[in-house]
């Protein structure tokens, strides 16, 4: 996994078509951030959980450990709107088609599990990156 610069609107707009069609196409997602998530990473999760909700999509948001107190009324936001969260990786792991992948600086940092991590390099799961630094 190695990021590239967008250096032309053309690119900018296949990545953008490439969401749009894996959320018409894709079914089940898990929604990532970094490793000791800020408002910003959490944010964009839940941002991102609520309009794949919007789809029907199944949506899960993966924490290695329980958000900053200050933070808990997003996690309210995706409870209220019945999106799982979850804090291990006892989930169904083989029904995820599509990661994404919110407010990473790089690889490194990307909140997982082993379990998790494998799953970027199965050739049919669908990796989208969403960053405000796109």
């Amino acid at each position: 996994m190695k990021k590239k610069n967008l250096e032309t609107i053309s690119q900018k707009n296949r990545i953008i078509s490439n969401i749009f069609d894996s959320i018409e196409s894709r079914k089940s997602f898990l929604i990532l951030g970094h490793k000791n998530p800020d408002e910003d990473c959490i944010s964009s999760m839940v941002a991102f959980a609520l309009i794949l909700s919007k789809f029907n999509r199944h949506v899960k948001l993966y924490f290695s450990d329980y958000v900053h107190e200050h933070f808990e009324y997003l996690i309210n936001i995706c409870k209220y709107n019945l999106i799982d969260i979850y804090y291990t990786d006892k989930f169904d792991i083989e029904s995820i088609d599509t990661l994404v992948v919110c407010d990473t600086p790089k690889p490194s940092m990307i909140d997982g599990t082993p379990a998790i991590m494998s799953l970027f390099t199965k050739d049919s799961i669908r990796i989208l990156e969403i960053d405000h630094h796109v």
